[in-house]
C-alpha cells in the first residue's frame, strides 16, 4: 500500500516530513571516480534534517538549480575543491540493461559542485545531495521515492507515532 505524505503529516507530534530517493552511484570529477550515496531531496528536507547548517562552502539552495552538495571528504577524494566544478554521475539504467552493449545500460548526468558539507565521517565520506527530480531521472525512477524523512516535536510520544505510522 502507498502511504500518502498528507496522512503522515496529520499524525500528532510530527512536525515535518520530506520524501527522498537514495541509491549508490558512481561520481567522477577531475579524472577521479568513486562510489557515492546519492540522495535526491525535496525542498522540505532541510526542515527535517538541518543539513544547510552543515554546509561550510557554497549553499544548500544550489540543489534547486540542479547542482550537487558533497561531503567534504568525498569532494576531496574527487579533487573537487572549487565550487562550480563539473561532477558526472553514473547509474544503472534499468530501462536499457543489455548484456550485448553494457554501456547502454548506464544513465549519465552532469552537474556542478554547489556546496560542501562538514558533519560526521559517514556524511563527509559518502553523501551527495541533489534535487529529487534530477536523481529520479538519473536512476530511472520518475515519481518514486526510497523513503520519507520525519522530524518529530521534542515532546512527541514516539511510541504512539510509530504505532500510527505502522497503521498507515
Amino acid at each position: 500500500d502507498i502511504v500518502a505524505i498528507e496522512d503522515i503529516v496529520a499524525i500528532e507530534g510530527i512536525e515535518a516530513v520530506a520524501p527522498y530517493i537514495e541509491q549508490n552511484v558512481m561520481a567522477a570529477a577531475q579524472g577521479r571516480r568513486t562510489t557515492v550515496t546519492l540522495r535526491g531531496i525535496s525542498s522540505e528536507y532541510n526542515r527535517v534534517m538541518p543539513i544547510a547548517e552543515m554546509v561550510t562552502r557554497g549553499e544548500m539552495e544550489c540543489i534547486t538549480r540542479g547542482e550537487i552538495v558533497l561531503g567534504a571528504a568525498l569532494a576531496s577524494e574527487l579533487s573537487a575543491y572549487g565550487l562550480g566544478i563539473p561532477i558526472d554521475l553514473y547509474a544503472v539504467n534499468r530501462k536499457q540493461i543489455s548484456t550485448l552493449l553494457p554501456t547502454s545500460g548506464i544513465s549519465h548526468l552532469t552537474t556542478r559542485l554547489g556546496g560542501i558539507v562538514e558533519a560526521n565521517h559517514d556524511i563527509e565520506s559518502s553523501l551527495a545531495l541533489t534535487d529529487i527530480g534530477r536523481a529520479q531521472q538519473l536512476l530511472n525512477y520518475e515519481g518514486r521515492i526510497s523513503g520519507i524523512a520525519i522530524r518529530t516535536a521534542p515532546d512527541a510520544d514516539i511510541q504512539r507515532i510509530c504505532r500510527e505510522l505502522e497503521e498507515c
